[in-house]
């Protein structure tokens, strides 16, 4: 696909790459669905949040497919192509982790989690399925737009009530995930203003790669990255790693959302923040993981 889109391959070489993609994509939620099977007892609820973020990207693949073949719908159907992708296939598997992945960096229970999952399911979907559709019926951007901000914001709520606003923010993993829900409410607030005809929608694609996925990348690598590091029982390496990675957290987080809110709103300087949001982190990258290597090798001799 990218060697076609760069012009190295003729265009017919996008038909048999998202054959490829719906096969691989088939295979994965198929294994997703004989994993729950196996489980004891019932399933976590954020599988299904898994299997529907899969059943998006298979509806996406079919859909741009589908455009290839029928010129006339093409439009259209690389409409709900973008936003099963972006809405469906990342935003469900984001935001089911999300659910799961707070309370984890908080390192407390979430009572509540799997119930907002349970409930929130159905909505997310429908949010989708409808900014899906929108290119059809102009009508439904708003209807889909004000569905998934709803879904967005009960969780928001749920984390603030459950949890508490000071441990999130004094958690620069946590500060970073909470981030990234408001910048997703901002990426909707945004597509919602582009589906009525107000802003372009290339900025609002920007947008979500700079609100949405850099917070959360950032924030879930902060939590995750250590454990990947540094596997098995909790060590000294492990909580120094951590240490370094959610230092400075409020302050990315802060200049991502304000770098992404520039930019969407037409104002080239916002890739400055950003740029020095991603530095920010490099550097605490780099120097923990020397720090905690340094750390693992002097208690292993």
């Amino acid at each position: 696909m990218v060697a076609v889109l760069a012009g190295v391959m003729p265009g017919w070489g996008l038909h048999p790459a998202i054959v490829a993609g719906l096969v691989a994509t088939g295979l994965m939620l198929g294994w997703t669905f004989r994993r729950g099977r196996a489980c004891l007892g019932k399933p976590h609820p954020g599988l299904a949040w898994y299997k529907a973020s899969l059943a998006c990207l298979l509806a996406a693949l079919v859909a741009i497919l589908a455009g290839l073949l029928w010129p006339a719908g093409y439009a259209a159907l690389r409409l709900a192509h973008l936003h099963l992708n972006t809405l469906g296939f990342i935003g469900l598997a984001a935001v089911g982790t999300l659910h799961v992945l707070m309370p984890t960096a908080l390192g407390m229970p979430d009572p509540q989690a799997a119930l907002r999952l349970r409930q929130q399911l159905p909505w997310a979907m429908g949010g989708v399925v409808a900014s899906a559709l929108a290119g059809l019926a102009h009508w439904l951007a708003p209807v889909g737009a004000l569905v998934l901000a709803g879904v967005v914001i009960h969780t928001l709520a749920g984390w603030l009530k459950t949890l508490g606003a000071r441990r999130i923010i004094n958690d620069g993993a946590a500060v970073a995930l909470f981030g990234a829900g408001l910048g997703l409410l901002a990426v909707i607030a945004a597509g919602l203003v582009h589906g009525l005809g107000g802003m372009p929608g290339r900025p609002a694609v920007t947008g979500f790669f700079a609100l949405f996925l850099l917070p959360l990348v950032t924030g879930a690598l902060s939590q995750l990255l250590p454990v990947w590091r540094f596997p098995g029982p909790a060590t000294p390496p492990r909580a120094q790693l951590r240490a370094a990675l959610v230092r400075f957290g409020l302050l990315r987080t802060a200049l991502f959302l304000t770098g992404g809110g520039l930019l969407t709103a037409g104002v080239a300087a916002g890739a400055l923040l950003l740029a020095a949001g991603v530095a920010l982190f490099a550097g605490v990258l780099v120097k923990g993981l020397v720090s905690a290597r340094s750390t693992a090798s002097t208690a292993g001799r």
